[in-house]
């Protein structure tokens, strides 16, 4: 029961879905929980986003949610974002709901110091793909590598428990 009440503190409210919930949990969980330690990740936040011109040549600007926005600074103090999507259907969609999910992207890809990735099915059901868009994620935040003294190798096993239980097989609510 202890532990159930510590783990709350990282439930954000705002995902649409499973796997939304549990990408942002696992990157707030503490590393020894299997998470990545980012302490402000925000579910569905609202971004202005540049849509185009319109005939008189004014910006006409558009909203997007990206379902995870994960916000960090590096060493330097330098503030960055990453925003991320899940969309399992990216490959199965058909071709208008890619062009859409293109156009969409790139919206938000247009938004200053923020690094968009769009996560498949791919992430949710193969720990290396997850494992290795989290590294892009990091790299991307400017934040240092994982430990050197033993514990990363704790960490990845526990990061594969926690992967296992929230996005290959989550619980069914």
């Amino acid at each position: 029961m202890d532990e159930a009440r510590r783990a709350l503190r990282y439930v954000r409210d705002g995902a649409l879905s499973p796997p939304e919930g549990g990408i942002g949990l696992l990157a707030m969980l503490p590393c020894k929980c299997g998470g990545f330690g980012w302490k402000d990740v925000r579910l569905n936040v609202a971004l202005r986003v540049f849509e185009r011109m319109d005939a008189r040549g004014k910006s006409r600007y558009t909203t997007r949610y990206p379902d995870v926005v994960i916000v960090g600074k590096t060493a330097g103090g330098e503030r960055r974002m990453v925003g991320i999507d899940f969309d399992p259907e990216v490959t199965h969609g058909g071709e208008a709901k890619r062009k859409s999910d293109v156009r969409r992207g790139n919206q938000i890809s247009g938004v200053r110091r923020l690094v968009h990735f769009t996560f498949t099915e791919d992430e949710r059901t193969s720990y290396p793909a997850w494992r290795s868009s989290m590294e892009r994620i990091r790299r991307a935040l400017g934040k240092r590598k994982a430990r050197r003294d033993g514990k990363a190798d704790d960490y990845d096993n526990e990061r594969w428990e926690a992967w296992h239980l929230l996005l290959n097989h989550p619980p069914v609510l």
